[in-house]
């Protein structure tokens, strides 16, 4: 892939929104509300360890997707924070009979293996210029 995306930036073909470069670059925003929301719902989280999943997923969304998103699709984003599951109920049906302090050590491992790479990523998208301001 990253040879891929050299080769484009190399002819300047990467900043095409129907290529690998523009797919990519959504799968990583989508990656970095992710890791943002894992953290925040983690109890190590000074600023969002007693906030509910709609607060904490509120705060990721803004951090990486909103800026990306016109008038209609985050105002969708709005609406479907209204059915989120409270933080109880979320963590209850991602234990699968775990205990809670499990699934958030998980999520804690996903994050210190995952942000590592996604945020290479993304640092390689703002070098690149290759993080499109468009909206969706």
């Amino acid at each position: 892939i990253q040879h891929d995306i050299d080769h484009k930036l190399t002819f300047a073909l990467a900043k095409n929104r129907k290529g690998l470069s523009f797919n990519l670059l959504w799968l990583c925003r989508a990656l970095r509300f992710i890791i943002f929301l894992l953290t925040n719902l983690s109890p190590a989280s000074a600023e969002f360890a007693a906030k509910e999943t709609k607060h904490c997923a509120t705060d990721a969304y803004e951090r990486s997707i909103k800026p990306f998103h016109g008038f209609v699709l985050s105002n969708v984003f709005s609406t479907m924070m209204s059915r989120v599951p409270s933080r109880r109920k979320l963590i209850g049906v991602l234990s699968e009979g775990q205990s809670d302090a499990a699934v958030y050590s998980e999520m804690e491992r996903f994050v210190a293996i995952a942000s590592p790479m996604v945020e290479g990523l993304h640092a390689f998208f703002e070098q690149n210029g290759l993080n499109d301001p468009w909206r969706a």
